[in-house]
């Protein structure tokens, strides 16, 4: 298990790098601005997902998500402080 906290601003920002042996990925927006997450770094408050302040969005592979995929956050202004739970599976 992992816990960890990452600032976003209005540049795109890594929340979480792609990892084959994640099998669970929690992003909170803690407090601060809405983050937009997208899988990619472009685009990111375009076509990304809004995540308001104290949303949260899981991915958890054993309900058919992909928790491995990388995770990019950008705001339009100002901060948003994200937390971030991963978990692995052991090999």
């Amino acid at each position: 298990m992992a816990y960890r906290r990452v600032i976003v601003g209005t540049a795109p920002t890594l929340i979480a790098p792609y990892n084959p042996k994640r099998d669970v990925l929690v992003i909170r927006n803690y407090s601060g601005s809405t983050c937009f997450i997208h899988d990619s770094q472009t685009d990111i408050t375009t076509q990304g997902f809004p995540l308001a302040e104290s949303e949260v969005v899981s991915f958890l592979e054993k309900d058919g998500d992909e928790p491995s995929v990388e995770v990019w956050g950008q705001t339009l202004s100002g901060t948003a402080d994200i937390r971030v739970y991963e978990s692995f599976r052991e090999e």
